[in-house]
């Protein structure tokens, strides 16, 4: 399942001019799927791949194209409903890579397709879209050195090393400018009328959210409703919060298990157990055993571990809703130099390279003049975090050299709409809190604004997430809600 693990990525901002769409009617190509997916799934019937061609820039129709993949899974239906389409989030991820086992082995998938198509979109630039702005240098860079001990300082100078190698190859031959926020959701237009879908439901996580407002913005006449699941705003950035965010999620952890009769006496001192594993890590890194995939590994790897990468890990694993309630035995396990699950999470966070990061920072360096960025926030943020998040951020000198066209102030306008809207925070979310939720519910009149309790990054996995979705598909101006209020706290 490392797909349903891998789902839920970084999360991101908003872009450029608006364009207009192509005058040509675009066609779905079919094409054999460029992924795996489950055995349980049979192409041509189950699941269709295909790619649509759309203009560079949907301003000139008659211009440069490129490819968008597309998966499409049918319902199981005579008379379906209107589909649901379903962007990953980012900006970078794979839709393609990332969904199909949900859809074809967990109930949430069973419950859609038994009433509506869902068709994935492979946004532009992502992995199986053609072109994609895959990073491979990046890649290169994390094997060369994940076994080596470093200063902070000379790794960062060689990521930022392979990030201009990156751009310097991409930029030869691609405009990175027209990968953006603006063309995507012109593209899911052209897939839309491609398919010959009247209307349809669109549900985004993530960065994937902001997307999907962008179009809702821009064709609000082919939506039904609209789905955020992890949700980032337009108009606000999210890279200054990002350290802010992230001590704010590990501070409430921490105060939850204090708070909680069973956990407090099994840990009761974890958040000092945590932060001094941290300074000793970082005063004297240690190393795990680590493959480069969970299930046929080709490499090994003696992974340094300092107190840094720890916070990442299990910022990393904060993401993840069935995670969060095992994390207190991760870190005791850690402090006792047990390594077993972060020898996993390794695996997981450090080897997955289906992320586009050519398309991740083509889309926030365009960004981040318009919502506005004076580097990472330090407000409330400890020591720890400060060293891990602020004192190595790159974001100012990767914008400085990828060269892209900078976003308009109209652009980042926020989605004022009346049509129905469900929007779903985890409590937990270390990326996007449910306070970006709260910003964007504000010019939604018909918006249903929703906490998950013990959430995570993105709750449509959860079984109360799919149960939500389901119902506000089908009542959208009535949605039964009350798993959302009955929900377990973490711990219990």
């Amino acid at each position: 399942m490392r797909r349903i693990v891998l789902l839920f990525a970084l999360s991101a901002l908003s872009l450029l001019v608006l364009p207009v769409a192509a005058e040509s009617a675009p066609e779905f190509e079919p094409d054999a799927c460029p992924m795996s997916y489950s055995p349980s799934l049979v192409e041509g019937d189950s699941i269709n791949c295909g790619y649509v061609t759309v203009p560079l820039r949907h301003a000139e129709p008659d211009g440069e194209t490129i490819r968008v993949a597309v998966a499409v899974f049918p319902a199981r239906t005579d008379s379906p409903a209107a589909p649901l389409f379903m962007l990953q989030g980012g900006p970078g991820g794979s839709a393609l890579n990332d969904f199909p086992e949900i859809l074809s082995d967990l109930p949430f998938g069973q419950q859609m397709l038994a009433e509506r198509d869902v068709v994935l979109i492979e946004q532009r630039g992502t992995l199986h879209s053609q072109p994609n702005l895959i990073c491979d240098e990046y890649e290169a860079f994390i094997r060369e050195n994940i076994e080596t001990v470093m200063e902070p300082e000379e790794g960062v100078a060689l990521s930022l090393q392979a990030m201009r190698d990156c751009h310097e190859r991409l930029s030869a031959d691609i405009d990175l400018s027209a990968f953006n926020t603006s063309e995507s959701a012109a593209d899911i237009e052209a897939v839309r009328a491609a398919l010959g879908y009247e209307t349809i439901h669109l549900y985004g996580v993530s960065y994937g959210s902001q997307l999907a407002q962008y179009y809702a913005r821009e064709f609000p006449d082919a939506l039904d409703t609209l789905i955020l699941d992890a949700v980032v705003p337009i108009s606000e950035g999210f890279l200054e919060q990002v350290a802010v965010n992230a001590q704010s999620a590990f501070d409430r952890f921490f105060q939850t298990c204090a708070d909680h009769p069973t956990c407090s006496i099994m840990f009761p001192d974890l958040e000092d157990t945590f932060y001094s594993t941290v300074a000793a890590l970082n005063e004297s890194p240690d190393r795990f055993r680590a493959g480069d995939d969970l299930e046929n590994p080709q490499n090994f790897y003696d992974v340094v571990l300092t107190g840094d990468g720890l916070i990442n890990y299990i910022f990393g694993a904060l993401y993840v809703t069935d995670f969060i309630p095992i994390l207190p035995f991760v870190i005791e396990d850690v402090a006792e130099g047990d390594y077993e699950i972060l020898s996993i999470l390794s695996t997981v966070f450090d080897f997955d390279f289906s992320l586009s990061v050519g398309l991740y920072y083509s889309v926030i360096c365009s960004e981040i003049g318009a919502v506005g960025y004076d580097g990472l926030s330090t407000d409330n943020v400890g020591p720890f975090f400060q060293r891990a998040f602020v004192d190595y951020d790159t974001i100012d000198d990767i914008c400085g050299f990828w060269e892209v066209a900078p976003v308009s102030d109209s652009a980042v306008q926020p989605l004022q709409t009346d049509m129905p809207v469900l929007l779903m925070s985890g409590e937990f979310d270390p990326i996007t809190p449910p306070s970006f939720a709260d910003v964007v519910a504000e010019n939604l009149p018909n918006g249903i604004n929703l906490m998950f309790n013990a959430g995570g990054h993105g709750m449509f996995l959860s079984e109360c997430g799919m149960a939500v979705m389901a119902d506000f598909l089908e009542n959208p101006l009535a949605t039964n809600t009350a798993c959302v209020d009955e929900g377990a706290m973490l711990f219990d």
